[in-house]
């Protein structure tokens, strides 16, 4: 996993990689690395930043809507860290 992430921070999207994907639906900005059974799950800030959300065992191709709110929950904590401090 960790190979993949260099790669693409240094390549940038990798097209044609099968355990690189981005999500649809209400995580459409979130994307996907699979090291079967583990995935993270990441989105970008600009062009240099990527935030990797968490990570888990996933037993099937479904994404669980409660993992989806988690990462929708640390995006919003990143992006309002400011209120935190």
């Amino acid at each position: 996993m960790a190979a993949l992430i260099r790669r693409y921070a240094s390549e940038g999207e990798l097209k044609g990689e099968t355990r690189f994907r981005r999500l649809k639906g209400r995580v459409r900005d979130f994307w996907e690395i699979k090291a079967h059974p583990h995935r993270l799950f990441f989105f970008k800030v600009g062009q240099d930043i990527i935030v990797i959300t968490h990570g888990f065992v996933k037993k099937t191709d479904n994404l669980r809507p409660e993992e989806e709110d988690r990462m929708l929950s640390y995006r919003d904590i990143y992006n309002n860290q400011g209120l935190y401090k």
